[in-house]
């Protein structure tokens, strides 16, 4: 994970030659990626949010002109899905696919293309978890 060389609650104002990146997990805080508009360098990292949602959120209100197509599509960082017989997790994020692979045990037979299925009994345990790590469960 690159190193927050600068992050201060609400300076997430992005400038003329700036773009948004990503919004990253950085220990147990958010906070947005800003970069150079022409190289996509990483110029630092702003705001402290304790969840995605509330980062997503806050940065599109205040910039919503220049963050609405970098960002709108983080608002999710897993999808959850009731196929019957199994329960399908696609992980959307970063973050959140680092998460899994941290703290999930999965055999490889449970993927199935983007996601992973998982027995009903196991699925309510996995998203309480996913949510107490601040993720966007749809």
């Amino acid at each position: 994970m690159e190193q927050i060389k600068k992050h201060y609650p609400g300076c997430y104002r992005v400038s003329l030659g700036e773009t948004f990146g990503q919004i990253k997990k950085v220990g147990r805080e958010w906070h947005a990626e800003i970069r150079a508009s022409d190289s996509g360098d990483l110029l630092r990292f702003a705001g402290i949010w304790g969840t995605r949602k509330a980062a997503v959120e806050e940065v599109i209100s205040t910039n919503s002109w220049r963050a609405k197509d970098s960002l709108v599509e983080q608002v999710c960082d897993i999808t959850v899905n009731d196929q019957g017989s199994i329960i399908l997790f696609t992980p959307k994020s970063d973050a959140c696919k680092e998460w899994i692979e941290d703290n999930v045990q999965l055999e490889g037979w449970q993927w199935l293309g983007g996601g992973f299925g998982v027995d009903h009994s196991y699925a309510d345990s996995l998203i309480d978890g996913l949510q107490a790590e601040g993720f966007e469960v749809q």
